[in-house]
């Protein structure tokens, strides 16, 4: 519609031009006024037209807005309908319950009893945990701390890595001889062994001795405490 105007009024303009420059004879005035007013109802006619378009192009993005206007008074009707119908009643509570039981730690409040405990029979004793186990190796440290502190001779220096399957809980190997030899494991009674136990299960850490397989060990020259993974609740 716009390149259309923008047409008429440039053959208006040239007919206006061409009238000024060259005067017509009277006998064709008639023909160029017939051609004016045909070319300006042709510019009425557009201008109509654009009009009448823009008019429709109005009224349909009105009719949009309040469209849109409607579907969110109607959303916001219904959120406010929700929530009146909600107030009072009970909302659920979801509880986790963390089944994992907590680390073997040596408490605190009761480590300086067992440091002296501990310090009535030191020993000599290598220290082992699972690599791979950080509870295990963490409890291997804080058992380590003890026996530091009530003097125990700790000759390997460090805990040692142990690699493979470990029993759960705490394991001494001590000197003695298996059932299946026929005779019970040595008593070991009042022993560095005993003592380690004694401790161990006051703070609900289960303990055990066993026959001890290496040379040294079978011997007596030194316990091995093996802190294994935590055993099954």
């Amino acid at each position: 519609m716009a390149v259309t105007l923008g047409i008429i009024q440039l053959v208006f303009a040239g007919l206006g031009i061409w009238v000024s420059l060259r005067p017509l004879p009277q006998d064709q005035h008639r023909r160029f006024i017939s051609a004016f007013v045909i070319v300006g109802l042709l510019g009425i006619a557009v201008i109509v037209a654009q009009q009448y378009r823009n008019n429709k192009a109005q009224q349909e993005l009105q009719d949009r807005l309040g469209r849109i206007e409607g579907t969110g008074e109607k959303i916001a009707s219904d959120i406010t309908s929700q929530a009146k119908k909600s107030e009072g009643q009970p909302h659920p509570i979801r509880i986790t319950i963390n089944n994992t039981p907590p680390d073997r730690r040596i408490p605190a409040t009761t480590r300086n009893s067992i440091v002296k405990i501990l310090s009535q029979n030191p020993a000599k004793a290598y220290i082992c945990a699972p690599a791979n186990d950080r509870e295990a190796f963490q409890l291997a440290s804080d058992i380590w701390g003890l026996l530091k502190d009530a003097s125990w001779g700790l000759p390997g220096g460090a805990i040692a890595n142990l690699i493979g399957q470990t029993d759960p809980g705490i394991t001494i190997e001590v000197y003695g001889e298996t059932e299946e030899a026929g005779q019970d494991m040595a008593n070991i009674k009042n022993t560095p062994a005993m003592v380690f136990m004694s401790a161990m299960n006051q703070i609900k850490l289960d303990t055990k001795a066993v026959p001890g397989s290496d040379k040294d060990v079978a011997l007596g020259k030194f316990l091995r405490i093996i802190i294994g993974p935590r055993p099954p609740s």
